[in-house]
């Protein structure tokens, strides 16, 4: 799983039928701080997501197997908004790892 930025819509005037009614966006992917890597992906959106939010998104088999039991031909599928990052400067004791 892997965040980033909605950074644009995509507009197609012609789709498999499968994707009839399916919505797609432009994420740019981010590391955890929200610092901009990798190449700008094309995602399907589950989520209604907007331009500028962050994101979560799957990749390859666990992006097509995100739809309860129909398998959508996609490559990148949003999977939800993230609200805020809680990063620890501080790695996990010993005992809080289980």
């Amino acid at each position: 799983m892997r965040s980033g930025r909605i950074i644009g819509t995509v507009v197609m005037t012609e789709k498999v039928p499968s994707l009839v009614g399916e919505r797609f966006l432009v994420v740019q992917p981010t590391d955890e701080r929200g610092i901009d890597y990798d190449e700008p992906l094309i995602a399907m959106d589950t989520i209604s997501a907007a331009p500028g939010q962050t994101v979560y998104f799957v990749e390859k088999r666990e992006a097509a197997k995100a739809f309860g039991g129909r398998q959508l031909p996609s490559d990148v599928t949003i999977l939800g908004i993230v609200d805020e990052f809680h990063i620890s400067d501080t790695p996990p004791s010993k005992d809080s790892r289980g």
